[in-house]
């Protein structure tokens, strides 16, 4: 049908999961890509609901003229499942289904709309302000790094920059590249929130670090990015230990008893 499409991520090629799928096959990353969308495309006629009824990963290679091993590979980083009734791809909500198509367009054209308007206004007309007035602009332009009841752009744009550098100079957490419109305000939502959040963040992410689920060792083989450490209740999370790696329990010594060493009869024999 002419129109269609499907969104994809522009670090796609980068993603942890793509660079799995490509080792498990042989091929390379932008291979692996090219398959992924032509699988993601040819599911979007197949599924309204992501549930691709009947199918195997046999049948899903067979219909796709695409090895079985790619197939494996998307469950292995859980993007794609299989169940009784046939395979399930993750996360169709928020990608490949029309809502979300419908969201992610909608997104696109008000970004698009604020571009233009933007440019459609006029600079505004420098004045020579006294030095009384010079003064008071500057103590509000550098405000220190702290988050004051409703920060100002500026301090906020100030605190996502040292966050972004605190959370990346950290080893074993999934790097950020930037914050973005969702993150932005997210962190606006949690510095508005809560006076005390900033001055947590340091040792939140140093308990993220140190903590093996964090770093990766679970089942899903996830790893702790910035849109997570962003929630409502991850950083109280952290701190309370909820992450923190649990000390394995000592094993009991078993103990054997010879029944022959008591007198069971009480005859003294």
């Amino acid at each position: 049908m002419a129109g269609d499409w499907i969104p994809a991520q522009t670090d796609l090629a980068r993603r942890r999961e793509v660079l799995l799928i490509s080792e498990a096959t042989g091929e390379s990353r932008h291979e692996t890509v090219g398959r992924l969308v032509d699988f993601w495309g040819w599911a979007s006629h197949e599924t309204t609901d992501g549930k691709l009824r009947g199918f195997n990963v046999a049948t899903l290679g067979a219909a796709l003229s695409l090895p079985e091993s790619f197939f494996s590979a998307m469950m292995d980083v859980d993007w794609l499942r299989a169940t009784r009734t046939g395979m399930v791809i993750t996360n169709w909500d928020r990608w490949l289904s029309n809502s979300a198509k419908a969201r992610l367009g909608n997104t696109l054209r008000q970004q698009i709309y604020r571009e233009k308007r933007n440019k459609s206004v006029a600079p505004p007309v420098a004045t020579k302000a006294r030095p009384e007035k010079r003064r008071e602009e500057k103590s509000i332009k550098d405000p220190p790094i702290k988050p004051p009841t409703g920060a100002d752009a500026d301090g906020l744009r100030r605190i996502g920059g040292e966050l972004l550098r605190l959370w990346n100079a950290t080893p074993g957490l999934r790097p950020a590249r930037s914050l973005g419109e969702k993150r932005s305000k997210a962190l606006h939502a949690r510095v508005g929130g809560d006076v005390n959040w900033w001055g947590s963040v340091p040792e939140a992410i140093k308990r993220a670090a140190e903590s093996s689920f964090c770093r990766g060792n679970n089942d899903r083989n996830w790893i702790a990015n910035l849109d997570w450490f962003l929630r409502p209740g991850t950083l109280t999370g952290l701190l309370e230990g909820k992450y923190d790696d649990r000390a394995e329990r000592p094993q009991q010594q078993q103990t054997f008893v010879d029944p022959s060493q008591f007198d069971l009869r009480g005859d003294g024999r």
